[in-house]
């Protein structure tokens, strides 16, 4: 299942992983991931998350930040590494990607 990252208004999640979140963000760095998608729909989000896996595999995230949730893919230690990975993935047909700064593991 895809880890849903906590929100910054609540500060909480309805998901039953939290606690294994929890663990990961204690070992977690800064770095850069790809925001591939935003939606105020989390049916939309479902939906969309599920193609993407398909297309790039594991490390897709979904945080919420109201009132948009978000998919974010990778986990880049750096800038370079993150541009590197649009350009990848623009060849495959998505748009409207922006690198953002984040927690990763």
């Amino acid at each position: 299942e895809t880890p849903k990252v906590l929100d910054k208004i609540f500060n909480e999640t309805k998901n039953k992983n939290f606690f294994e979140i929890k663990i990961k963000s204690n070992n977690s760095k800064e770095g850069y991931r790809l925001q591939i998608f935003e939606s105020s729909s989390v049916s939309k989000v479902n939906k969309k998350i599920k193609k993407f896996k398909k297309t790039l595999g594991d490390s897709m995230y979904i945080s919420f930040d109201a009132p948009f949730y978000k998919i974010q893919y990778g986990n880049f230690s750096n800038r370079d590494e993150a541009e590197q990975e649009k350009k990848n993935i623009a060849k495959k047909g998505f748009k409207n990607i922006w690198i953002i700064r984040s927690r990763i593991l």
